[in-house]
């Protein structure tokens, strides 16, 4: 037979280079190293030849015994009860405390938490700071849900370590589970302060920041996680997650913003005029004609100024613009008959624009135009009119104006019959008095008066009805700018969509104390037009569309 190594505690035969005992964990080394003679033994109980246990003989020069070292499959805490007091041992030596760590392994692999926790403080007891027990003690307190005590754990393993990026990390999660989040907050920021290498400290990191509402630095976080691993699959779907949603709230605070405008420039349309009385009210033709007030024409009033030089020659079937270099980006003006939408935020000149091109038709073509305002009283209108230096003296009586009081005289009805009333109303006033362009200032007064249920419908039918005037009719719309990543997107609103055209204007930030006002042709349907913004300037009464320089 082969030789074997026999230990000197359990007189259990090993193999001859085995380093610990196969029964009771003994090391061996040493007494295989060591040669000499066995002390005598005793064999207490003998059966089919294997040794179970065996007493060395007392007497001089014996062999003093350790109590042999408890095996891991041989304890276990029943559940609901407390765990068995660990035997306290003298000395431990470093392979007995390997051997304890192992265990205590074992023991939180099983679920027996708590003799784990016993076990940690076995060697704790020895080894007052040893980091490998605190650590596993710590996680089996975090597994049996005691994550308070978890917690002071940690904070003495900082005490102990505090440049540990993986004990902060550690922290961390025990700080995050327990929705401490400004806590868990500051140990990420830790961690990867001491080790920015740790991906998942990033993606961690950013979960909290999500948690606490700050979209802007976990997508940081995130974009620096992905960086360090691009196929870090948790932060890939989180930052898309987040992406999303911030779109989405963009869009929702934009939504709310434009809501709130529309409820402010409702109360000042009805501030502007009184509710009238219900009537019977007789919607024919002729009844309409009747009950609408004269269209106030342009008086001399307006200060008279040099007349613009004459219109080159251009396309048949084209309205003229008369803005210096965007009629030419129109290849030859707006087509007739079309509904544009002129859009654009408050200062942006919308209003300035639409009487520039009625009054320099109604002068130089003898064009005669109608301007509903809903914004002004006509009066107000036009004084501010005859400032812009247009040649209004010129127009005689060829430029008509409205108001909102007109309006709600002669169309008192609300609701959805309110579009086909207004129509009928225009109808009869072109029949009466014709006229080649209408304005509308502004889409958003308009609703404001006819209180629409439907609006897509209401806008869908107030549309048809503009088209089958056959008038070139321009349409303001109150638009504040909606920015995503630096564009203004469009075709959020009904009209964008129904429109023939769509001309924009915007307020560009050229510096910290600079602004140019900027157009844009969006759309114009039968004609090649360009796409750019141009830059639109006023010079003594007569407007001007310049190529923009690119800042």
């Amino acid at each position: 037979m082969k030789n074997v190594v026999t230990c000197p505690a359990c007189n259990a035969t090993n193999k001859p280079r085995a380093v610990t005992c196969r029964v009771c964990g003994q090391r061996l080394v040493e007494s295989r190293t060591k040669g000499g003679t066995r002390e005598p033994v005793v064999l207490q109980r003998v059966m089919s030849g294997e040794v179970f246990s065996a007493v060395v003989v007392p007497g001089e020069g014996a062999i003093p015994l350790k109590e042999p070292p408890r095996s891991v499959l041989g304890t276990k805490s029943a559940p609901g009860k407390a765990a068995v007091p660990a035997p306290k041992v003298e000395g431990l030596t470093d392979s007995e405390v390997s051997k304890l760590l192992r265990e205590i392994l074992s023991l939180a692999q099983r679920g027996d938490y708590a003799q784990a926790v016993a076990t940690a403080d076995r060697i704790l007891e020895e080894r007052e700071n040893d980091p490998k027990a605190l650590i596993l003690k710590a996680d089996a307190l975090f597994r049996a849900g005691r994550r308070k005590e978890a917690a002071e754990v940690f904070d003495d393993l900082i005490q102990i370590d505090p440049e540990n990026a993986k004990i902060w990390l550690d922290r961390a999660r025990i700080q995050k589970a327990m929705e401490k989040f400004p806590e868990a907050l500051e140990s990420y920021d830790r961690a990867v302060a001491l080790d920015e290498k740790l991906a998942d400290a990033w993606y961690e990191r950013a979960t909290v920041l999500d948690a606490l509402k700050d979209a802007k630095e976990a997508l940081k976080s995130l974009t620096k996680a992905l960086a360090l691993k691009p196929d870090h699959a948790p932060a890939t779907t989180l930052r898309a997650d987040l992406e999303k949603r911030r779109s989405t709230e963009a869009v929702r605070a934009v939504a709310d913003e434009i809501t709130r405008e529309l409820e402010e420039l409702e109360k000042r349309v009805w501030a502007r005029g009184s509710e009238p009385e219900a009537l019977e009210i007789d919607t024919t033709p002729d009844a309409v004609v009747a009950s609408m007030p004269e269209p106030v024409a342009v008086s001399e009033r307006a200060p008279a100024r040099p007349m613009a030089a004459e219109a080159p020659e251009r396309m048949k079937g084209r309205m003229y613009t008369y803005v210096e270099g965007l009629d030419e980006a129109l290849n030859g003006g707006i087509p007739e008959g079309h509904v544009v939408v002129i859009a654009g935020p408050p200062g942006t000149m919308k209003s300035s624009l639409c009487l520039s091109i009625a009054a320099y038709n109604a002068a130089k073509e003898r064009r005669p135009s109608l301007y509903i305002t809903l914004e002004e009283s006509r009066e107000s209108f036009q004084i501010q009119a005859g400032s812009l230096g247009l040649p209004l003296e010129d127009t005689a009586g060829l430029l008509m104006f409205l108001d909102a009081r007109d309006l709600r005289a002669s169309v008192p009805r609300a609701g959805d019959d309110w579009v086909d009333a207004f129509a009928a109303a225009l109808e009869a006033l072109r029949s009466e008095r014709p006229f080649d362009l209408l304005i509308l200032d502004s889409l958003e007064g308009l609703e404001a008066i006819a209180r629409f249920t439907d609006r897509r419908r209401a806008i869908f039918r107030l549309f048809e009805h503009l088209r089958t005037l056959a008038v070139t009719t321009l349409v303001i719309a109150e638009r504040p700018d909606i920015l995503f990543h630096g564009n203004v997107v469009y075709g959020r609103w009904s009209e964008d969509f129904l429109a023939d055209g769509i001309v924009h204007l915007r307020q560009h930030l050229v510096s910290d104390v600079e602004v140019a006002r900027r157009i844009r042709i969006v759309k114009m349907r039968g004609t090649r037009h360009e796409t750019g913004y141009m830059t639109l300037l006023v010079d003594e009464g007569h407007l001007r569309a310049t190529r923009a320089m690119a800042t």
